[in-house]
């Protein structure tokens, strides 16, 4: 199959030679109906969705649960099902829902906000800034050349009081022991290293990994197609059809828009409904804004411990990563 690599942009104005589809607002359903939705689980669901400032209130006063997670995000769909088995199984009748993606993205003023609330318990990037997200696969080093475990993330943060720090989450170690790496290992305590691929894949060729480990890390991506996607978005098949053939035949288009009528929501299922599964790992989202620079989308060299390094952008890892995977279509979206 021919590779096909899709750029998607949304736009706020008409640019003259490009076609051009207006969106309109959705009409809201009911919590639990719309979850189910998003998620691809029963209605009978305890989720209720909560605004950003309601958010904040609660996790200043304590007074509910929270679940921070993105539809869009294989992680999310994975500890989705978890929770709700656990729910199941407890007294909790009612959990709050909040998708950060777009003030994440954005990394608006409420973002802020939610992670100075949560600083404690949370990751750090690679220029120690903490952020909203869940790893489903770690390792433990010892020192800056040794590595020590492997694991697999089960669970979101939770609350244990006989614990020596009280915010954890469940890991299943799967390896224990000593394995020497052939790279110099960060130095800080925890550090994201998803998009070091080759630093990666280093480590990950340390460790044996049996069927039964395998099978635990793939994620089971629901169907997608044309019905799901004019189910879920207010566009009619004649559009639709037409937007489809513009990319395959153009591999590019520009989704036009007032802000929040769903721009981005219609970008990325559009690439769903192309590929047949809601492959999250083949779609990827950028926003540019004045602080992105040429480094951030392509390469270039950033500051590290040692002078300078060179370190891929986004754009450039997501074309690698395409190009390894020449059987399938992948989709990159600018906002």
């Amino acid at each position: 199959m021919k590779k096909l690599l899709i750029l998607l942009f949304i736009s706020l104005i008409t640019i003259t030679g490009c076609s051009s589809i207006k969106v309109s607002n959705k009409t809201r359903m009911d919590d639990n109906e719309k979850f189910s939705v998003e998620y691809n689980v029963s209605k009978n669901n305890p989720f209720k969705y909560a605004r950003v400032h309601d958010v904040i209130d609660l996790l200043n006063d304590g007074t509910g649960i929270v679940y921070f997670a993105d539809s869009d995000d294989e992680k999310s769909l994975y500890y989705t099902e978890l929770i709700l088995d656990t729910l199941n199984t407890s007294e909790i009748n009612e959990v709050y829902y909040y998708n950060p993606s777009n003030i994440k993205e954005n990394n608006t003023k409420n973002y802020k906000e939610i992670i100075t609330i949560l600083e404690d318990y949370l990751p750090e990037d690679n220029d120690s800034n903490v952020y909203l997200d869940i790893p489903n696969l770690i390792f433990v080093k010892n020192g800056m050349s040794e590595i020590i475990g492997r694991g697999i993330v089960e669970s979101d943060y939770f609350y244990d009081t006989k614990k020596q720090y009280h915010k954890i989450r469940k890991v299943r170690w799967t390896h224990k022991g000593n394995w020497k790496s052939k790279d110099k290992l960060p130095m800080k305590t925890l550090t994201d290293i998803t998009n070091y691929h080759e630093f990666v894949k280093n480590i990950k060729e340390l460790f044996i990994i049996g069927d039964d480990i395998e099978e635990d890390l793939k994620f089971q991506y629901p169907d997608y197609n044309n019905e799901k996607f004019l189910e879920e978005v207010y566009i009619d098949e004649t559009d639709y059809n037409t937007l489809v053939k513009l990319i395959e035949n153009k591999k590019n288009i520009i989704i036009q828009g007032a802000p929040g009528v769903g721009k981005t929501f219609i970008a990325k299922r559009l690439a769903y409904s192309m590929m047949g599964v809601k492959d999250t790992s083949r779609v990827m989202m950028v926003q540019f804004h004045q602080s992105y620079s040429y480094e951030d989308f392509v390469m270039g060299y950033r500051p590290s411990k040692d002078g300078f390094e060179l370190r891929e952008g986004s754009f450039y890892s997501f074309c690698k990563h395409a190009e390894e995977d020449s059987e399938n279509d992948y989709f990159f979206i600018i906002d």
